[in-house]
């Protein structure tokens, strides 16, 4: 392992001498790969065209963030800005950091790249289908094999990007965003096989509550499991304070406790507002509603991917308290368990009012 964090090392400096000048640009791409995305861009996204597609991107999200938060205390990866300070080898040499680079859980395997890489192979899937059912299925078959290629090419090329940019701001190694990407995609192939399953528990508030407070006890199980037989998980927060060079590098909401509430949060959103739609279709009560679940014009659900989506931003804007880290906590479940509210249920009554 030695030998492969000194290449990732050396690969790193090697980038940010040949890439010097491209900061900006590269932390633009690292923003693009943000788990926050999936939730306040990709899901809205989805959810407006095609409900079960954006409940499946759901899902991918709040799975492949899970599963990346209990392998980064697992696998207890290193990341580049402190483990060269604290290497013989490397102790002496300079890796620029930059506004992003200072997360503060372990560093394998990446969460931006598994994250990303599963929301998007999802909906290059669907598109995929969508495109087979009506126009591919009048294409010869080079006509098929060229578009099939050319948006797996696309996606590819957006998780190298996203990647590269994660090793030039130094938050990752080489071999962790491979490794990121590799189960990422692992991920949204599961969800695809068993996503039928996961939509029919979405309109269940008793099963999403369940998942939620199942999110919360095995992230907690598992840091007190590692903390009282293995080692001390938050060392990497330790180390994140020590070695970052601003100390306005360091937020809360990159911490992997944040990540669990980030997800529970979205899980019992997720079935508050799905459950209240089904529960208002059935009844044909609330013509607001029963329009969320029906076929939209192209023109009302770009409307509603807007305005979601300006929503969300909004939501993301209130500033949660910091005077302590469980207030803090609280408050982003809180705000957290909104996302799929916003996008599920007030949307869709908003544009009804309009």
């Amino acid at each position: 392992m030695e030998i492969v964090l000194d290449e990732g090392v050396q690969f790193i400096l090697t980038l940010q001498k040949s890439w010097d000048g491209w900061e900006k640009e590269m932390l633009f791409l690292s923003k693009v790969g943000d788990p926050r995305n999936s939730f306040l861009i990709y899901f809205p996204l989805a959810y407006h065209f095609n409900h079960n597609l954006g409940v499946s991107v759901l899902w991918t999200t709040i799975i492949s963030e899970w599963l990346n938060l209990i392998l980064k205390w697992v696998l207890r990866g290193d990341r580049p800005y402190w483990w060269v300070h604290e290497s013989a080898k490397w102790q002496n040499v300079t890796i620029q950091q930059y506004e992003l680079t200072c997360e503060t859980g372990p560093g394998s395997p990446s969460g931006h790249s598994m994250i990303t890489s599963a929301v998007l192979c999802l909906l290059v899937s669907w598109l995929l289908n969508s495109l087979r059912e009506n126009l591919l299925c009048n294409m010869s078959i080079l006509g098929r094999l060229i578009v099939t290629l050319s948006l797996w090419a696309v996606l590819m090329i957006v998780l190298i990007f996203v990647s590269v940019s994660r090793v030039f701001i130094a938050t990752h190694f080489p071999h962790q965003v491979i490794m990121g990407t590799v189960i990422g995609l692992i991920v949204a192939l599961v969800v695809k096989n068993y996503k039928t399953v996961l939509i029919n528990m979405s309109g269940s508030v008793r099963y999403c509550a369940l998942c939620s407070l199942t999110l919360v006890t095995t992230t907690l199980a598992s840091y007190l499991f590692l903390s009282f037989l293995v080692y001390d998980p938050s060392i990497s927060v330790t180390k994140a304070q020590k070695w970052c060079i601003k100390p306005s590098y360091i937020h809360l909401d990159t911490t992997p406790f944040y990540a669990m509430v980030r997800d529970s949060g979205a899980t019992l959103g997720l079935g508050i507002s799905v459950g209240i739609v089904s529960s208002a279709v059935r009844g044909g009560n609330w013509r607001g509603l029963r329009v969320g679940v029906g076929q939209l014009s192209l023109l009302s659900a770009s409307l509603k991917v807007m305005l979601s989506i300006l929503l969300l931003q909004l939501l993301e804007v209130i500033s949660l308290p910091k005077s302590s880290a469980l207030l803090f906590y609280m408050a982003g479940y809180v705000r957290c368990v909104f996302i799929p509210i916003i996008v599920i249920l007030i949307v869709p009554i908003i544009a009804v009012w309009q």
